[in-house]
């Protein structure tokens, strides 16, 4: 059995001296006032809502993380950036006219991302069967153009063309730093960008392509990221010899602690608007806007809330800097995005936002808080609502947001550059002006008890091999989980006090009755897995749903398809994929429902057959 860690802390406490309990739970204390009726700006959710990973391994495992990264409601995951795609195309031709292609493999990669509901970032990097030497030799300028243009034709046809229109396609990884080509910039690089723009043009002009995603992102903005947007302002296009060349979006990379990552990205876009004020429109991706350079560099707090409290922070960082301008000469207002490049799975220490255990054939995930904080996410509103009481330097800070008449959100952090940092803030949480004067109140939290299955896991022995009774333990702990009792409330304005760890992330979610609406659950789809044993299956149910008042999906079971269904989720959850653990070989079906915060029944899906391996 896993004890709690609530349980391990009290048996702890009791040989502890009262004077060291004192010092370990130090108290701050924090007024915040929010002001729902004082609207500072739109959210967009693509802002956080990108992550990136190797390219498709065309495995199981690769199949399963998807579906989870899919699973964040409300599109929190949305867009996916693989690298190394063009590596998974084979060719032969390519210095002729009529090159000829094998796209299994790359297609299997698409068909995987698009079956998951995501939406990808197409970095256009690898080299077919390795053919390409060298972007200064104008037959392989030519034939790179072709291969593209052929690329895009193809996706079109096998995808649809609106849905292609809607993914981003992007330059070379980190071409700076000659990751898997050397580069002769600033002449090769252009000459590369060049022949993917106008072989996407030739395909559809529609589509839209950008970088350069370089990695060293410097004070003042590097000697490679000037060549490029003076190549692209006022350079020769390669291929027609107008003055420019298209660039739709401005990508780079840059990971630290969010307040010295920020300096650093308004530097350079300050740089950018000033010499190319054309430029000054688009957008500006951070493609990988993570803690530090190294996703498999084993650091332990990429297993913990601190992890989750990073990301809290950085984003409310990059929406008082950049896109509200408050770092941006004469307050610009800035199109941004970031991304935590860590849709990889591995071991605890690792980037990523899976814990993983055994390999691609016979594998278990277990989502970790740096998943769940793409959650907690997902339940802001699309308006900014003004926050008082906090500066953004100070560990606690807020994101506060409403969503129409109905409902309002609101994400508090508690957050130290020093991972090792602990304490708990009081927080006095002043709300007024909600749009309604009664209904509900959901609190929920990431934390060392809330949301953190790897506490858990050490509780265990932290066991390399967990058996499949381990696993389902810890997967009872991996959802976005409420610290206290969903609560009616009434009037429009009203004040609470919470206690708030650090590192720790709290969403407060306050709803009015929407009415006994039924939101349908449709796209019921189930797939199975191996368990890590092999003595199981491990079967991924996935459904989508629209509705955001929901306090759980209730997965059911039955033998029959005639039922008598009953629940096999064993915790409420808000994210519309479960993974439900059988006997192999065992006939069922499987629906899903959902359950308001008024304990109503608020839709429900048909019943499927579960796959048989």
């Amino acid at each position: 059995m896993v004890h709690s860690r609530r349980y391990l802390r009290w048996l702890a406490a009791l040989s502890a001296p009262i004077a060291a309990l004192g010092a370990a739970e130090s108290m701050t204390e924090k007024n915040l006032s929010i002001d729902f009726a004082a609207i500072t700006g739109a959210l967009d959710s693509n802002i956080w809502s990108s992550s990136g990973l190797d390219q498709g391994r065309m495995t199981e495992a690769f199949d399963q993380d998807m579906q989870h990264v899919g699973s964040v409601p409300f599109g929190g995951g949305r867009w996916i950036r693989p690298h190394d795609l063009l590596y998974l195309v084979r060719a032969t031709g390519l210095d002729t006219e009529t090159p000829v292609y094998e796209w299994a493999d790359l297609d299997r990669t698409f068909d995987t991302i698009l079956a998951a509901g995501l939406t990808p970032i197409f970095e256009l990097m690898g080299n077919p069967s390795n053919h390409f030497t060298s972007f200064l030799d104008r037959t392989q300028v030519l034939a790179w153009k072709r291969m593209v243009a052929d690329l895009a034709g193809h996706l079109e046809k096998r995808y649809g063309r609106e849905e292609v229109r809607s993914w981003l396609f992007e330059s070379w990884n980190e071409p700076d730093i000659n990751g898997g080509w050397k580069w002769h910039p600033p002449d090769e690089h252009n000459n590369y960008y060049d022949a993917c723009s106008e072989g996407l043009k030739a395909a559809d002009p529609i589509l839209r392509f950008g970088g350069p995603g370089i990695a060293h992102v410097t004070v003042p903005y590097s000697p490679f990221l000037q060549a490029f947007l003076n190549h692209c302002d006022t350079g020769t296009n390669y291929f027609t010899g107008e003055k420019g060349v298209r660039l739709d979006f401005i990508s780079y990379h840059r990971k630290d602690r969010p307040k010295a990552m920020v300096d650093v990205e308004v530097s350079n876009i300050n740089d950018i608007v000033r010499d190319h004020p054309r430029f000054a429109s688009l957008l500006f991706n951070n493609d990988e806007a993570d803690s530090e350079v190294g996703w498999n560099k084993p650091r332990d707090y990429r297993s913990t809330p601190w992890y989750a409290a990073f990301i809290a922070r950085s984003v409310n960082e990059h929406l008082v800097r950049i896109v509200d301008g408050g770092g941006i000469a004469g307050g610009r207002k800035i199109d941004y995005r970031m991304s935590n490049d860590d849709a990889f799975w591995g071991p605890w220490p690792f980037r990523a936002q899976l814990a993983s255990f055994g390999a691609a054939q016979r594998f278990a995930f277990v989502k970790k808080p740096s998943h769940l904080v793409r959650t907690a996410l997902s339940l802001l509103g699309n308006e900014r609502c003004a926050v008082t009481g906090y500066a953004l330097n100070d560990e606690v800070g807020a994101v506060a947001t409403r969503r129409g008449s109905g409902q309002v959100a609101v994400l508090i952090y508690n957050y130290s550059d020093q991972s090792a940092a602990t304490g708990t803030s009081r927080i006095r949480l002043s709300l007024e002006h909600l749009p309604f004067s009664a209904g509900k109140w959901a609190h929920y939290r990431i934390d060392a008890d809330h949301g953190n299955p790897y506490g858990d896991w050490q509780a265990e022995g932290s066991p390399e091999v967990p058996t499949d009774q381990q696993i389902e333990a810890l997967r009872r702990r991996q959802e976005l989980e409420v610290c206290e009792p969903i609560a009616d409330i009434a009037g429009a304005s009203f004040s609470r006090s919470i206690d708030l760890p650090l590192p720790g992330v709290s969403v407060i979610v306050v709803s009015a009755d929407p009415g006994p609406s039924a939101n349908p659950i449709a796209g019921l789809y189930a797939a199975s897995y191996p368990s890590l044993s092999g003595e199981r299956e491990d079967v991924m149910i996935r459904w989508r749903s629209g509705s955001r008042f929901v306090k759980t999906y209730e997965v059911l079971w039955a033998a029959a398809a005639a039922g008598p269904f009953q629940r096999v989720n064993p915790s409420d959850q808000l994210e519309t994929g479960f993974v439900y653990q059988r006997l192999p070989g065992a006939p069922g079906y499987v629906k899903v429902r959902a359950v308001d915060y008024w304990n109503r029944l608020a839709g429900e899906s048909l019943a499927v057959e579960l796959p048989l391996k």
